[in-house]
């Protein structure tokens, strides 16, 4: 990182991210970060653009905020624990306390499911309809609009 400061070498922001880390971790691998870090780019740059914010300079910035700060698939779904910290009064003089205690929220991904299986059967025949998607999940479907009917996907995120 000295040799980018002093200007020795070429600045390299995944480099010094990485110098960085590595000071508090050295079993970090270089390779692993960098291929991590670039793939984090290809997520932001694909949200940036899912959003429909790419004309506005500060788009990176949104990025970069919410890959930091909310679940979303681009950081995985993270977990976050929420730390209970202090609790003061709105009263007059105001009391405090510090707090204990934590609460955990994991958002899972969306269950998804598709159906197929068009086709032209024959009087008394039995037309087979696949169902797929997340398994274990509920899919509720119509037959010609009538009423809501449900089929649980097995284990492997099918049934017919």
């Amino acid at each position: 990182m000295k040799a980018m400061l002093e200007g020795k070498i070429k600045p390299d922001f995944k480099r010094s991210a990485f110098l960085a880390e590595w000071a508090y971790d050295t079993t970090l691998n270089y390779s692993i970060f960098s291929n991590q870090i670039s793939k984090i780019a290809i997520d932001l740059k694909a949200f940036i653009k899912e959003r429909g914010v790419e004309k506005y300079k500060t788009s990176g910035n949104f990025a970069l905020f919410e890959f930091f700060t909310k679940p979303h698939k681009m950081n995985n779904y993270t977990t976050y624990t929420y730390d209970l910290v202090s609790v003061s009064s709105a009263t007059t003089p105001s009391c405090s306390q510090n707090q204990t205690g934590s609460a955990t929220v994991t958002v899972n991904d969306l269950p998804t499911a598709t159906i197929s299986g068009t086709t032209s059967v024959c009087p008394n025949d039995t037309a087979v309809i696949t169902f797929n998607g997340t398994p274990g999940a509920t899919v509720t479907y119509t037959i010609n609009s009538g009423p809501n009917q449900t089929i649980a996907l097995n284990g492997a995120g099918t049934n017919t």
